[in-house]
């Protein structure tokens, strides 16, 4: 998939959009009610979850760690089951109301699904982590799909200052979601930590398709830069950089390092 042929569109309240792929369903049209969505974390809005849930068909699998807004989802549950909003609705439930999602397809889960379970402290603030690698497995298992073939078809990340955690139990367990909606809580080029993980994810095989504000948009493309070098030769500065030097220009050993 070539980066000039990529068409996006955004989705969510007006005022906080994230880029998605124009044509989404076509994307994901051979799995439709199938496709394995995760979302971690809630947005301002929950207009990016019902947003994509409406377009594809598919339940939407919500991990949100903080009770105020495991709240706020379970009132859209019952909301779009009566359609109609009481007078102490949040203002957050009544954006639901345009939007035609299945209760019983929207799964609230308490929990920041992590490498194991437990509890972490994160900004001073307690949180109870599950294994996600078993979430994910009891998610496909309930779609049909044996343990054996557990995996992500598309991921949301909105959770302030714990997108690493959450993505480094992602890469832990293996999953390569196609598509990858991240919010940064810091901008890539500002900020050393995110600097990393959007590096690593890029250099891991996901391509950056579109952003919108601080909302990035990545597709995995099955091309693990990692693999293109070895990691036990001793003397380049980076390996990565050294073979690509080498290959295009022979000989000029001191730009990797080499005097």
């Amino acid at each position: 998939m070539a980066v000039a042929e990529v068409k996006t569109t955004l989705v969510g309240n007006k005022e906080d959009q994230f880029p998605i792929l124009d044509g989404i369903w076509d994307f994901f049209s051979s799995k439709g009610a199938k496709t394995v969505f995760v979302s971690v974390g809630s947005s301002p809005s929950p207009l990016p979850e019902l947003d994509l849930g409406e377009m594809l068909g598919c339940p939407v699998h919500m991990f949100e760690p903080r009770s105020s807004t495991q709240q706020k989802w379970e009132e859209i549950k019952e909301l779009l089951k009566s359609r109609k909003a009481k007078e102490d609705s949040s203002g957050f439930a009544k954006e639901a109301l345009k939007k035609w999602v299945l209760p019983r397809n929207i799964h609230v889960d308490g929990t920041l699904p992590f490498s194991h379970e437990g509890e972490l402290v994160v900004e001073g603030e307690k949180v109870v982590t599950s294994s996600l690698r078993k979430k994910v497995e009891e998610i496909c298992e309930r779609l049909g799909f044996p343990a054996s073939e557990a995996h992500v078809d598309l991921l949301k990340i909105d959770l302030h200052e714990k997108e690493d955690l959450v993505l480094s139990a992602v890469l832990k367990a293996r999953f390569r979601p196609s598509l990858l909606l991240v919010r940064w809580s810091h901008m890539p080029d500002e900020d050393m930590n995110t600097m990393l993980s959007a590096a690593h994810l890029q250099t891991l095989g996901y391509r950056l398709l579109a952003i919108e504000g601080s909302k990035f948009l990545y597709y995995y493309t099955d091309i693990n830069y990692y693999e293109s070098c070895s990691w036990q030769v001793v003397g380049p500065l980076n390996p990565l950089i050294a073979e690509i030097t080498n290959a295009f220009l022979p000989g000029k050993k001191e730009i990797i390092g080499l005097k």
